[in-house]
Parts: structure tokens; sequence; C-alpha cells
């Protein structure tokens, strides 16, 4: 156990394991938004699209894709070099999940698109899931306290535990 938290990481983890099943079986438009953040490997992508593949069985409409596809996609549509109206999907969808904010170029366009996405996510009811391998004071320092006020609504999962590719990397070499 961790003295300071008072409970082991794994105990942690499948308590928000189990949380995130719940969840996603009882998913409904206006559900509470989540951010996972954590070093790389240790399963906030995995866990993601768990919960997109049981809320899209449920019949609900899920847009997911990386902050880096995301802006990069806005980007061509804002600019003319591409058809599409990402931003239209986004809205249409009962669930966003955005995966690895913070690895997309920092760019004006990107830090202003991050926080159109969430902000009108927010104030359309939609619920969110964002990972992240920055934390919130990272976060802050990226995109401002704009950005990071907005996510003060959502449950924050901290993937405490060890890497899980490298664990297995490791066990080979034995």
């Amino acid at each position: 156990k961790d003295m300071s938290l008072g409970y082991s990481p794994r105990e942690y983890m499948e308590a928000s394991l189990d949380f995130l099943k719940s969840y996603a079986e009882n998913f409904k438009p206006g559900a509470n938004s989540f951010f996972f953040t954590g070093a790389t490997g240790l399963g906030k992508t995995h866990l993601s699209l768990a919960v997109m593949n049981k809320v899209t069985e449920k019949g609900f409409n899920v847009f997911y894709g990386s902050a880096d596809n995301i802006i990069k996609q806005m980007e061509k549509e804002r600019f003319g070099r591409s058809n599409g109206d990402i931003e239209e999907e986004i809205e249409n969808a009962d669930l966003l999940i955005i995966d690895d904010l913070g690895t997309e170029f920092k760019t004006a366009f990107s830090e202003t698109a991050v926080y159109q996405i969430i902000n009108n996510a927010i104030l359309n009811g939609k619920p969110m899931i964002i990972s992240s391998n920055l934390s919130i004071s990272e976060l802050e320092k990226r995109y401002g306290q704009r950005v990071v006020s907005r996510l003060n609504s959502f449950k924050v999962i901290n993937f405490i535990v060890t890497d899980i590719k490298q664990k297995k990397n490791d066990n080979r070499l034995i």
C-alpha cells in the first residue's frame, strides 16, 4: 500500500476500472466527463476504447480521435485543404473522446481549437473522456488557465501503475 494514499495503486486502478465499466454500461447523454492522466503505456487509450465500444454497443454515437488528428483535420477544413466537417461530427456525438491531449504540434490554431472543442462540449452538456500524458499543472502551462478551468468539472483518474508494455517486455527478457 502507498501510505500517502491509504491503498495500493492496484486497488485504486481496480476501483477505477469497476467505476468506468459501470459508467459505460449505464451511459446516457449528459453523463460525467473524465480526464485520464499518467505516463505512457498505462492503459489510458485502452480504457477509453473499451468505454467507447460498450457505449456504441448500446446505440450511442461516439466520436474518438487523437488530439493531433482532430486538430490537423480541423486545420485542413478551416483552410480549405479538405472537405468534411469534423466539428459537426464532434457536435453530433453523444460522447467525445480525445486521446493524447498535448501531443499535437503547439500553434495558436491548436491552442484555440482545443479550447473551443472542450468549451463547446461543456456548453452543450456533452460528456467527454480526455486522456493525456500531461498532468493538470502541465496542461495549464501548455494551454493556460482557460482550458484547465474547463476541466474542473471532470473526474480525474490518475493512472499510477507501472508501464504495462514495458513490464511485458521486461518479462520476455527473463
